[in-house]
């Protein structure tokens, strides 16, 4: 969740020079339609124009172009910390599913031994219980 809020916070802060450099683009499309409409001011203040524009469409490509690249590592940083919380999870999984397993196996083999200790018990009982059902029914055809 962390990855994915500083993931949108440096989106937006990629954007920022994106939106700088859209703002610089349409000031310098305004200063050419100036340029055509002041056609009759003379050729030099044109070129001073366009000299201008070409430097701020040459400024604008290249923060679009550093924007770009920032907005690409952190996006690269972005996958590799993913990468390794993704890692750490299956390893954290994979560490208490063999901890789940040790001690079912820790409990089976208890109940086993509880069950081996028990069985010969059984015998006697089943011996005392076949005797009474024995008693209980003799006790019934003797009534």
């Amino acid at each position: 969740s962390d990855a994915m809020i500083r993931a949108a916070t440096d989106l937006e802060k990629a954007a920022a020079p994106v939106r700088d450099a859209t703002n610089s683009i349409s000031q310098a499309i305004t200063k050419v339609q100036e340029a055509i409409r002041n056609q009759s001011d003379g050729s030099a203040r044109q070129v001073e124009l366009m000299q201008t524009m070409g430097r701020e469409l040459t400024a604008t490509t290249q923060a679009a172009s550093k924007a770009w690249n920032e907005y690409r590592e952190r996006f690269e940083e972005v996958d590799r910390a993913l990468g390794i919380a993704l890692n750490s999870l299956r390893d954290a999984t994979s560490e208490h599913t063999n901890t789940l397993m040790e001690q079912t196996g820790k409990v089976d083999a208890a109940l086993a031994s509880a069950i081996d200790s028990l069985h010969p018990m059984l015998d006697p009982l089943r011996d005392l219980a076949e005797n009474l059902e024995n008693v209980l029914s003799q006790t019934k055809k003797a009534s």
